[in-house]
C-alpha cells in the first residue's frame, strides 16, 4: 500500500462523512422559525385609532426631582409621511 493510497482513502473517508452528515442536517431541517416580514402601520394617516394623533401630554421629571406636566398642542397636519420606507430605493435625490 502506497501513501497515495491512504491519503485516497482518508479523502474518501472525509468525503463519506460528510455526505452523511449534510444529509443528516438536512433530514432535521431548521430548528428555528423562519421570520415573516409583515408590515405594520403604528400611525398609518387617516386610520383610526392612529396613536400619533392623540395626546402629547408627558410628565418632566427635574434633576432636583420635582415634576412638571406639559401638553404641546397636536400639530394640524404632521410635516411629513413617517409611514414604512422598507424596500424603497432612490438614486435621485429630489426623491428622497
Amino acid at each position: 500500500m502506497s501513501a497515495s493510497d491512504g491519503v485516497s482513502n482518508t479523502v474518501l473517508r472525509f468525503t463519506v462523512i460528510a455526505l452523511l452528515a449534510g444529509s443528516a442536517l438536512a433530514l432535521v431541517g431548521p430548528s428555528a422559525p423562519v421570520a415573516k416580514a409583515e408590515v405594520v402601520w403604528l400611525c398609518k394617516p387617516g386610520e383610526e385609532p392612529n396613536p400619533c394623533r392623540e395626546s402629547l401630554t408627558t410628565t418632566v421629571q427635574a434633576p432636583d426631582g420635582s415634576t412638571r406636566v406639559e401638553d404641546p398642542p397636536l400639530p394640524a397636519a404632521p410635516p411629513i409621511d413617517t409611514g414604512p420606507m422598507q424596500g424603497k430605493v432612490c438614486s435621485d435625490e429630489r426623491e428622497a
